[in-house]
C-alpha cells in the first residue's frame, strides 16, 4: 500500500487469481483432497498480496521487496493458465513426422499436464524453500533463454534490455521470413535456389545478423540518442547543478558513430553477399563446396577453440604438469619487461576473424542454397 499503482496491481492480481482458480475448479482438474489443497494454495496467493512476509527466502534483497509480494500470485496465475491451456489442448489430436520420428501432442500434453498439476499443489513448499526466483528474475530468464535459443541472442542484465533485444529479434525474423517466403515461392523446381529475391534475402540475413550482434542491449542509449539528436529535445539543466557529467554525452556520441559505421558496413555486406550468392559460386560447385567449407570449419574450430585453449592451461587435459605452449617469461619469478605476444596468439585472432566473417557465412549460404529445395519438397512452404 505504498502507492496507488501498487494497490491497483494487488487488487487486479487478486481478481485474476480468483477467476483463474474458479476456472480450474470448474473444469474438474482436481478431485477429493486435491481440491482442498488447491484452495489453500489459491488463498495463500491472495493473502500474500495483503500481507507479505518479509524477508522472503527467494529474494536477494534484505528488507521489504515488492517483487516478492506479488511473485506468489503471478506464479499461481501463470501455472494455472498453462494448466487450463494444456487441458484444452488434450482434446485436439495432431502429429508431425520429423527426421522419421512421429511426434504426437497427446503424450506431450499429458506429461506437461501432470507436471503442472503437481507443481501447483506444491507451490507453498516451493516458496518456503525458495526454489522459485522472484518474478522479475523469472521473466528475465525466460526472455533471455527464448532470445538465445530461438534467435541466437546473448545474455541480458535487466528486463527492459531483454525485452528490447527479444522484440528486435522478432521484428527482424518476421521481416526476413516474408522476403524468404516469396524468394522460395518463385521457383523450387531446381536443385539449387538461384533467383534475385532469394539472393537479396541471403544478403539481408547476413547483414542484419551482423547489426544485431553489434547492437547494444540497453534501450536507454538509443532512446536518448533519438530524443536528443533526432527529435532535438533540449536537456533541462537544474540551477543547482554546478558540474555537468560529460559521460552521457560522450557515450551517446560513441554510440552514434558506431551506428553510422555499422549501417555502412551492413550495406557493404549485403551487396557482397548478394553478389556472391547471385553468381554461380554456390550452384556449380555443389555439393563439393559444402563439404570443403564444413571440413575447414570443423578442423579450425577443433584446433583453435578446443586444442589451443587446452594446451595453454596450467594442467592441459589434467595429463601434463605445465602448459605445452608457454610465454617467454613463464620460467621467470619476476618479469623485467612487458610480455610479448606469441605468434600463435596473433594467428588465433586472424583465424577467428576469418571464421566469423568468411567461413561461417559461406557455410550458411551454401547449406541454405543446397538444402532449401529439399526441405520445401518434403515439408512444403507452410
Amino acid at each position: 500500500d505504498r502507492s496507488i499503482a501498487e494497490c491497483i496491481l494487488c487488487i487486479f492480481l487478486a481478481i485474476v487469481v480468483s477467476i483463474i482458480g474458479i476456472h480450474v475448479l470448474y473444469n474438474d482438474i482436481y478431485y477429493d483432497l486435491e481440491i482442498l489443497v488447491y484452495c489453500c494454495v489459491m488463498a495463500a496467493s491472495q493473502y500474500s498480496l495483503l500481507k507479505s512476509c518479509q524477508p522472503d527466502v527467494n529474494t536477494p534483497v534484505h528488507g521489504f521487496n515488492r517483487n516478492t509480494a506479488i511473485s506468489r500470485a503471478i506464479y499461481f496465475c501463470l501455472f494455472s493458465s498453462l494448466l487450463l491451456l494444456i487441458h484444452k489442448l488434450k482434446t485436439y489430436s495432431w502429429h508431425c513426422i520429423l527426421f522419421g520420428i512421429i511426434f504426437s501432442n497427446i503424450a506431450v500434453c499429458y506429461m506437461i499436464y501432470n507436471i503442472l498439476s503437481i507443481i501447483l499443489l506444491c507451490l507453498p513448499l516451493l516458496f518456503l524453500f525458495g526454489l522459485l526466483p522472484q518474478c522479475s528474475t523469472f521473466f528475465l530468464c525466460i526472455l533471455e533463454n527464448f532470445d538465445m535459443h530461438l534467435f541466437g541472442g546473448t545474455a541480458m542484465i535487466n528486463i527492459p534490455g531483454a525485452l528490447h533485444s527479444f522484440l528486435l529479434s522478432i521484428i527482424n525474423f518476421i521481416f526476413l521470413s516474408i522476403i524468404g517466403y516469396y524468394g522460395l515461392l518463385i521457383d523450387t523446381s531446381k536443385d539449387h535456389m538461384q533467383n534475385i529475391l532469394f539472393s537479396i534475402y541471403c544478403g539481408l540475413t547476413v547483414s542484419i545478423c551482423y547489426k544485431l550482434s553489434r547492437g547494444s542491449s540497453n534501450p536507454n542509449v538509443f532512446w536518448n540518442m533519438i530524443k536528443y539528436d533526432l527529435l532535438k529535445i533540449k536537456r533541462i539543466i537544474r540551477q543547482n547543478e554546478d558540474i555537468q557529467d560529460p559521460l552521457p554525452d560522450k557515450l551517446r556520441t560513441i554510440v552514434k558513430e558506431r551506428l553510422q559505421s555499422d549501417i555502412l558496413l551492413c550495406f557493404l555486406i549485403c551487396i557482397v553477399v548478394f553478389a556472391a550468392h547471385a553468381s554461380t559460386t554456390f550452384t556449380s560447385l555443389q555439393p563439393i563446396l559444402n563439404y570443403i567449407i564444413c571440413s575447414i570449419v570443423i578442423i579450425l574450430g577443433t584446433l583453435f577453440h578446443y586444442v589451443l585453449p587446452q594446451v595453454r592451461k596450467q594442467l592441459p587435459w589434467l595429463l601434463f604438469s605445465e602448459p605445452l605452449i608457454k610465454q617467454a617469461d613463464y620460467a621467470l619469478f619476476e618479469p623485467t619487461e612487458a610480455t610479448k605476444v606469441l605468434f600463435i596468439e596473433k594467428l588465433f585472432v586472424w583465424i577467428v576473424f576469418i571464421e566469423k566473417n568468411i567461413l561461417l557465412p559461406c557455410t550458411y549460404l551454401g547449406a541454405l542454397s543446397h538444402s532449401a529445395p529439399t526441405v520445401i519438397n518434403k515439408f512444403g512452404l507452410l
